[in-house]
């Protein structure tokens, strides 16, 4: 059977307040993941996916971005993934992610 890719993905849930959460994480199927989050009252938004060809890679480069940005986790979030990042930060992992686009890693 085919390997599927896995993906890593960067969201933003824009809250009432306007205060935006935003989530780093892996998936190996992203319209199941769409609809397993949908557990704020508003929905997420998808800023950007990139694929890797198995979970080993993914899940090495989500933990990168993970500690990168422990400072900025939101703390009572119970969900270890959310962080609170300003929009330098979030342009960052934009062009973090877009450069590993560019690398071949299969």
């Amino acid at each position: 059977s085919r390997v599927s890719r896995v993906y890593l993905y960067l969201k933003v849930w824009v809250l009432s307040d306007n205060k935006r959460w935003y989530k780093v994480g892996i998936t190996n199927n992203l319209s199941r993941r769409d609809s397993e989050q949908n557990v704020l009252p508003v929905p997420a938004e998808t800023i950007k996916t990139i694929s890797f060809p198995n979970q080993e890679i993914a899940a090495s480069v989500e933990k990168v971005f993970h500690d990168t940005l422990s400072h900025l986790r939101i703390k009572r979030a119970s969900n270890k993934e959310l962080f609170a990042l300003e929009p330098k930060q979030v342009s960052a992992i934009i062009d973090a992610m877009k450069n590993l686009e560019r690398v071949p890693c299969a």
